[in-house]
């Protein structure tokens, strides 16, 4: 009688919880995410982009930044980012100076830009096998990481060159929790000093697909100016429009003739597939 009496509380909170997501115009409460604080029952059919274009042509480096998927349960890992390198750098491969690290940053009141100092740490997954490099992770791409992360893969990359090293692996980024709103790319050469010597910053997924609803929500210049679709802002694109535009990112991603590991394609949400999300992991905390 009590385990009947226990699993009815359980269909009762479920029930109440649901029951909040379809109250009127009232906010609907849960952890801020990258792109979509304070949200509303009136722009819930706004569509969330988990994909992104890395671009630093003058440094010769190109891919996209993706959702991350756990490949056990295939449910969504907010402090997970992928990074698919499409072009790097080749002294990346040649120089022992040269190096690559990662910072992460939010802007969230206009002017009050606050950066971690600490480089963001990652592992690396073979895009054919779905291995991963240990769990003593890096934080930076080197010749030396990248070649000592070659060397863990074994014989199967026996015929694979330094230089196809992107081609084949997938670069895992941690820590990525969603209070970061965006990453800076840093390049390093130990023979010029300590300083950078380029750099650029590339928003994180998810976010508004929509350039004009991530602006009205974020109104920091540094966040809205590197959305994905800026160049189409006050555009007449519709919401489907910007949505296909993101879409065409994670296709990008995901349509590079291998799977993706520890990942499904990564696909737009709705707020309400986020909300969701939330939803699960409360209940499962609460009924753990």
């Amino acid at each position: 009688m009590r385990g009947l009496l226990f699993y009815k509380h359980r269909l009762c909170v479920i029930g109440a919880i649901l029951i909040c997501i379809g109250c009127g115009a009232k906010k609907v409460s849960f952890t801020p995410a990258r792109g979509f604080d304070n949200i509303s029952s009136n722009n819930t059919n706004n569509l969330v982009g988990e994909c992104t274009r890395v671009q630093m042509p003058s440094n010769n480096i190109s891919g996209q930044i993706g959702t991350y998927y756990d490949p056990a349960t295939r449910r969504l890992r907010t402090d997970y980012l992928n990074l698919n390198l499409t072009s790097v750098p080749v002294e990346l491969f040649t120089s022992d100076t040269l190096f690559i690290q990662f910072f992460r940053w939010s802007e969230k009141t206009v002017g009050s830009k606050i950066t971690n100092q600490v480089p963001v740490r990652l592992f690396f997954v073979d895009k054919l096998t779905g291995v991963s490099t240990p769990s003593s992770l890096t934080d930076r791409l080197s010749k030396g990481t990248i070649t000592q992360a070659k060397n863990v893969y074994g014989n199967s990359w026996s015929n694979v060159s330094l230089s196809q090293f992107f081609e084949r692996s997938m670069v895992v980024l941690t820590g990525m929790d969603l209070q970061y709103q965006a990453i800076t790319f840093a390049i390093y050469d130990t023979a010029t000093g300590t300083t950078a010597i380029a750099q650029s910053d590339v928003l994180l997924p998810p976010f508004y697909s929509n350039p004009n609803v991530y602006r009205s929500t974020h109104p920091a210049p540094g966040l809205y100016s590197i959305h994905p679709n800026y160049s189409h802002i006050n555009s007449n694109a519709s919401e489907s429009d910007y949505y296909q535009m993101i879409e065409a990112i994670c296709y990008d991603l995901s349509g590079i003739g291998a799977r993706i590991p520890a990942s499904v394609r990564p696909k737009s949400l709705t707020i309400f597939t986020l909300i969701w999300y939330r939803i699960v992991e409360s209940l499962e905390i609460l009924f753990h």
